[in-house]
């Protein structure tokens, strides 16, 4: 059965149709229409029954007479089969119903028993799950996300407390488990099987509700220590996010849990300035229409990644933001993100994206823009007024060379069809971009803060190999990080987990990243020291705990041999300072997850890894 914690083949397998789904449909309709077919049926069958009987006794008379009720009830024995023994040779009516109606009876007995005990053979069902995967909520990101776990493969297990959603049947069809109930209820989630499960992910409720699925779910994982539950919730407002993003590594915070935060908003905006990068040799200029969650993540986005080419030459980059309060949130947005107004020249413009039109004469010429945008971002809370404000955008782009990209929750073709009506009138084509199609995959939901670190971790370490000389044929781990073993993958991940642990060892905790400039934060010398030895003190855990022995000489993966599994007292230096240089790297390694180191007040007590 395939763990759906194991990502290796995710980022590089397509989204194949649900298996079967014909086939399927097909089992939804009989199930749904059953009982008027066997209805039907029976009462054909009796009718031929009825007749076979008439038929044989007209034949031969001498069996005596019998009469419409006499028949009537003959018919009826057949059900029971305890009728239909003939001495003589029977019509065909008769043979018909008497092979045909027992087995009718039987399969309506069965179906009834099914329906009564429905409940029950589900029940036996979950029983039988383990590392399987729990989506909470059947809403448009969680049916898309849910189908597409099963048709790779993976056991599926839905909660959906609306009996009537119309994705109950989709889902179905394509294999899911739906199981119905408040996924925030502990109970369900115990039916549901996530004590044995390897995921739950929560996306389609609120913040709050998302939260309370993960809060319920902490106590029925606890007692998981060497493979903690993956635990996904979409939490969307800011500072509830910021706050939730600060716990995720806490060492006492989830036990036999592993708390991964999803914002599709900001996965969006990644996947976005991926396929459709700005410059990176010159200052970029793009315009972002739209500064809900997902323009203000596009636009927060390009300003990150654009900083450190700004600390190196000074250049800021510039944005045209068009929004109702474009002013407010830029304000707003400077406040929580001290480095932004240093590194982006923003030109705010209070105007709804949907009244974009050639009368906007400003953009694109030379009164309000110096220099064509590379790229404008279409970024609306609603598909059709989004394509509108694109449109519009496009006919004010005079002269520009400009992609014009509309962000839609998922594909419809409405952008290409509005597009190609418009032929000549657009100076750029739409491009359309469903972010929810994009973002709701597998790879990416369980790709959050944990995972993020933990290839940080992979690809650090491979860099450092490969520049002290070392290949694959000597180091068989230089590879990527999807060709990685599994134990391997875990490994990093369980590095990656520590690091709340071993940064409140030294007085420091965790907070979202809002200092861009966090990447350059140093500790100090004795703060260097301790998180070496606590990283060591893990590594040498770890490696015990995997059967790993000291032995002089060179490493042997063959006998799982390491000369440097002993205490850190017995190091050489040039080991240790191996050590250093992971805690001298960790802000960085923070910073690509979107979090930053942060100085607390001194513990009293005595912190101790579980």
């Amino acid at each position: 059965m395939r763990n759906p914690t194991d990502l290796r083949r995710l980022s590089r397998e397509s989204i194949p149709p649900p298996p079967r789904v014909r086939s399927r449909k097909m089992a939804r309709f009989w199930w749904g229409h059953q009982w008027s077919i066997i209805i039907a049926v029976s009462i054909g069958l009796l009718a031929l029954a009825y007749l076979g009987f008439r038929s044989y006794y007209l034949q031969h008379p001498t069996a005596g007479p019998h009469g419409p009720t006499d028949l009537l009830y003959y018919s009826l024995q057949l059900v029971p089969m305890n009728s239909g023994a003939m001495e003589h040779s029977v019509p065909w009516q008769l043979e018909a119903a008497r092979l045909l109606l027992p087995v009718v009876a039987t399969y309506a007995v069965v179906a009834a028993a099914i329906v009564l005990f429905a409940s029950q053979l589900q029940r036996l069902r979950l029983l039988g799950l383990k590392d399987h995967l729990v989506i909470c909520g059947l809403g448009s990101r969680g049916t898309l996300l849910a189908i597409r776990f099963r048709s790779l493969g993976y056991p599926t297990v839905a909660i959906e407390s609306d009996p009537h959603s119309p994705s109950l049947d989709e889902s179905r069809d394509a294999g899911v488990i739906v199981l119905g109930g408040n996924a925030a209820d502990a109970a369900c989630l115990r039916r549901a099987g996530v004590s044995r499960a390897a995921c739950l992910i929560a996306l389609d409720g609120s913040d709050g509700e998302n939260a309370n699925v993960a809060i319920n779910a902490r106590p029925l994982c606890s007692h998981r220590r060497q493979r903690p539950l993956t635990c996904v919730i979409n939490i969307t407002e800011p500072r509830l996010y910021e706050v939730m993003r600060s716990q995720q590594f806490r060492d006492d915070a989830w036990p036999g849990m592993r708390l991964d935060l999803f914002n599709t908003a900001e996965v969006a905006a990644r996947e976005l300035l991926d396929e459709y990068p700005l410059p990176s040799d010159r200052p970029p200029c793009l315009v972002v229409v739209g500064l809900g969650e997902l323009g203000t993540g596009v636009l927060l986005r390009a300003a990150r990644d654009w900083t450190p080419q700004c600390r190196r030459t000074g250049a800021r980059m510039l944005a045209y933001v068009v929004d109702p309060e474009a002013s407010k949130i830029w304000s707003r947005l400077c406040m929580a993100y001290p480095r932004l107004g240093d590194v982006c020249d923003a030109f705010p413009r209070a105007e709804d994206g949907r009244v974009l039109d050639s009368e906007l004469g400003d953009i694109g010429g030379d009164s309000l823009i110096a220099q064509d945008p590379d790229v404008a971002f279409v970024c609306g809370e609603d598909d059709t007024a989004s394509v509108v404000a694109a449109l519009g955008l496009s006919a004010a782009l005079r002269g520009a060379s400009a992609r014009v990209v509309v962000a839609v929750a998922r594909h419809s073709g409405l952008a290409t069809l509005v597009s190609s009506s418009a032929g000549e009138t657009l100076t750029a084509p739409l491009i359309e971009f469903p972010f929810h199609d994009r973002t709701c995959t597998p790879a990416r939901v369980l790709g959050g803060t944990h995972e993020t670190l933990a290839r940080a971790i992979h690809g650090d370490y491979v860099r450092e190999q490969v520049t002290s000389g070392e290949t694959q044929q000597t180091n068989p781990s230089l590879v990527a990080w999807e060709e990685l073993p599994q134990r391997l993958q875990d490994a990093n991940r369980a590095q990656a987990d520590d690091i709340g642990f071993k940064l409140s060892a030294i007085g420091c905790g965790l907070e979202a990243l809002t200092d861009w400039d966090a990447d350059l934060f140093a500790f100090a010398p004795d703060q260097i020291d301790r998180l070496a030895v606590l990283e060591h003190e893990r590594w040498l855990e770890d490696h015990q705990a995997s059967g790993w022995r000291y032995a002089p000489g060179a490493k042997s993966a063959e006998q799982k041999t390491h000369p440097s599994l002993v205490p850190w007292g017995e190091l050489s230096e040039a080991e240790r300072e191996k050590d250093r240089d992971v805690a001298r790297l960790l802000p960085t390694l923070l910073a690509r997850a979107g979090l930053q180191v942060a100085r607390l007040e001194p513990r009293s007590r005595t912190v101790t890894r579980r």
